[in-house]
């Protein structure tokens, strides 16, 4: 058994700045802009004593057929089967949440206008809201031996804002130090919605493979 144990590979850095990319949509420039590690806190309890760990959410570029760039955002095993009850400071019983999506900025033509209408973006929305080309994710509430409820997220959206100072995220976040730190919001077709803070690793460890 092995449970996602808190923050060693979460330590400060410099913010990260904006590549340029030649030849960029706006498309890429997001996509560049969120790749990496995410972490978001939970308590998970094993016989009886409470253990904090991190969920993890991976974001990596990828082509999608042909279609053009976007992203894979992939929800890493909690491995915690052992546990009675997991939990999130801000939303109660947190599930295992496994499964990715394929994601894509609405805006894919290249422009000459692309890194100026990404910062315009970024200041007006703090952050991107992005189509959820395919994919689902399982949902598997800890301890409950119930089956996982399966999630279809094509055609829905997913934002992620980097957040306000004040916002409970921040509290929730503040043992993981990072260059960024955002709200994932994840909606439905039919309006199901997922949302959680989370830490994005230092820039050396968005480099690295996640290990499972």
């Amino acid at each position: 058994m092995r449970f996602l144990l808190c923050a060693l590979l979460f330590l400060a850095g410099p913010a990260l700045a904006q590549p340029a990319l030649p030849g960029a949509s706006l498309n890429d420039l997001v996509i560049e802009w969120m790749q990496g590690n995410y972490a978001t806190p939970v308590v998970c309890t094993f016989e009886g004593e409470p253990r904090r760990g991190l969920r993890r959410v991976v974001i990596e570029p990828a082509e999608d057929r042909g279609r053009g760039r976007g992203a894979t955002v992939r929800f890493v095993d909690l491995e915690a089967g052992e546990a009675s009850r997991c939990v999130s400071e801000l939303s109660g019983d947190a599930p295992n949440i496994t499964g990715g999506l394929v994601v894509r900025h609405r805006t894919t033509k290249v422009r000459p206008t692309a890194t100026r209408d990404f910062k315009a973006e970024l200041k007006r929305k703090r952050g991107f809201e992005l189509d959820v080309v395919s994919g689902q994710l399982e949902l598997t509430t800890v301890g409950s031996g119930t089956p996982a409820k399966k999630l279809d997220l094509r055609g829905g959206k997913l934002r992620i804002h980097i957040l306000r100072r004040g916002e409970d995220g921040l509290r929730v976040l503040q043992d993981l130090p990072s260059p960024r730190k955002v709200r994932f919001e994840l909606e439905s077709r039919t309006g199901r919605v997922l949302d959680f803070p989370a830490s994005l690793a230092r820039p050396e460890d968005r480099r690295r493979p996640a290990r499972r």
